[in-house]
């Protein structure tokens, strides 16, 4: 095999991403495993070929490329929140299909069948729709939050931050 410096970049390449060590822990005279080594980042000295394994996360970007990728993803939120089971996808498709007036088919594709195109009219569709249940979501979050502020008050920390969550979401 040839020598790593030759097929793996340098370690200095790999500042700005996760490296995930797999390495040994030493144990100190008690057994315990010491946890400032674990997280630590290795040094170039003595880096090894299983610590250059890079994280998917730090190359992804938080938004889709493909307007196909983003409707696939509001279509799987309207059916996650219209489901109210696993076996039951297919009404919650046909429910949201009647609620909003969106072919239940093109639920059905975008979840088992992503297509490569998409037809600009399905797309508005789909995004008027996901913006209307989201906005009829964080309505009931405001009623529930609205009944526990008068059972509990506005003190626990919980109840703040679903308020600043209901603040930031509301128009």
């Amino acid at each position: 095999m040839v020598g790593l410096s030759n097929t793996l970049p340098s370690p200095s390449s790999f500042r700005s991403c996760e490296v995930i060590a797999a390495r040994r822990v030493s144990r100190n005279s008690s057994g315990t495993a010491r946890a400032a080594q674990r997280h630590a980042a290795p040094s170039s000295a003595d880096m090894t070929e299983a610590d250059l394994h890079v994280c998917k996360s730090g190359l992804q970007s938080d938004e889709p490329a493909d307007p196909v990728d983003e409707a696939r993803t509001w279509g799987e939120y309207l059916t996650r929140a219209e489901a109210r089971g696993p076996g039951d996808y297919g009404q919650a498709m046909e429910r949201i299909e009647r609620r909003y007036r969106l072919p239940a088919r093109l639920l059905w594709t975008l979840r088992y069948r992503p297509p490569k195109d998409l037809f600009v009219k399905s797309y508005r569709a789909l995004k008027a729709a996901y913006d209307a249940e989201r906005s009829r979501q964080m309505r009931l979050l405001s009623h529930e939050l609205a009944i526990t502020e008068a059972i509990a008050g506005d003190s626990p920390a919980s109840v703040r931050a679903a308020r600043s969550l209901v603040d930031a979401n509301l128009p």
